[in-house]
């Protein structure tokens, strides 16, 4: 875990004057918080998606083999048992990255 005053703590607006228990950690959209030793709230600020999934390209909405895993853009996606496309949520930056299979 890397070490940061509390100066450094990246904040969510909605939780600038929450109180928290010290050492626990959260979801916060597709972002995790904690709780410093001294109560204040601490935030990834990764762009999060406006969706809860991400949907996959048109040519990827056909089923998928289960437990098969590829890249789309920054973003990796998988097969569930029952044949459906789920993806983790980053916003990409870099139009050099690319579709790739593994």
């Amino acid at each position: 875990m890397m070490a940061c005053s509390s100066s450094h703590l990246n904040r969510p607006k909605r939780d600038q004057e929450r109180k928290c228990t010290p050492g626990t950690t959260w979801k916060q959209d597709c972002n995790t918080c904690f709780c410093t030793d001294n109560g204040q709230v601490g935030c990834t600020l990764m762009a999060c998606s406006t969706s809860h999934q991400y949907r996959p390209k048109r040519d990827q909405e056909r089923t998928c083999t289960p437990g098969t895993t590829w890249i789309v853009d920054c973003n990796t996606c998988f097969c569930s048992r029952n044949g459906q496309v789920g993806c983790t949520l980053k916003a990409c930056t870099s139009p050099s990255e690319q579709t790739k299979t593994r």
